[in-house]
């Protein structure tokens, strides 16, 4: 058996966790247990569902896993149209692997309100490099002079927005690539966002040290 698969519903979610579990000994940034993981066998995404799809479908597309995987984490955005809000997700799914065989002890639900963006934004020189823009100011400055990031937040209110905006001056298309360089190298020290805090809670509960 496998120690756990993460099913996700789109690419920069990918990017991301390939980005982060490349990193050496990621377990140690987690404050975990050591785990394996391989992008093969332990990472899925919902490419034709996206997050509706994870949302409906989650227990299907993990049913066969239970024979393969001793746990499973289950990631999407709450941001998409006709999102019942983050308590109905988690309640659905958990009630649908539940009733498809799962455990409950063995998978974990994880909501992203309101969507993934809010996990790789820091105020921090790699992110700056990463979305490609050079210090002095910061781009932190920058989304604030914009009205995107407002003094005293630890990251914009509307993550998704400062991305897109953040394109729109540094041309870098798709985010994938610059989600996964963040996750590679920033340290997730800085990330607060209720979410991943689960996730990384769940990791450590699984995965003692």
């Amino acid at each position: 058996m496998r120690d756990v698969i993460f099913l996700i519903a789109d690419l920069e979610c990918e990017a991301t966790l390939r980005g982060f579990f490349s990193r050496d000994q990621f377990h140690r940034s987690l404050s975990c247990g050591r785990f394996s993981f391989d992008l093969k066998e332990d990472l899925l995404r919902d490419t034709a569902g996206k997050d509706p799809g994870v949302w409906k479908n989650a227990h299907q597309l993990l049913r066969t896993k239970r024979l393969t995987h001793e746990r499973a984490m289950i990631i999407l955005d709450n941001a998409w149209d006709g999102s019942p809000d983050v308590e109905a997700i988690e309640r659905d799914i958990s009630n649908n692997m539940i009733a498809s065989g799962w455990p409950r002890d063995r998978f974990e639900v994880v909501v992203i309100d309101p969507e993934l963006e809010c996990w790789i934004w820091q105020d921090n020189s790699h992110v700056d490099e990463a979305f490609g823009h050079e210090r002095p100011p910061s781009l932190r400055v920058r989304l604030r002079e914009a009205s995107l990031w407002p003094e005293g937040q630890s990251k914009p209110p509307d993550p998704k927005r400062a991305v897109e905006m953040t394109n729109s001056w540094y041309r870098f298309g798709a985010p994938s690539a610059v989600f996964n360089e963040i996750a590679s190298r920033v340290s997730i020290r800085g990330c607060t966002d209720p979410a991943f805090l689960k996730m990384r809670g769940a990791l450590q509960r699984w995965f003692p040290r």
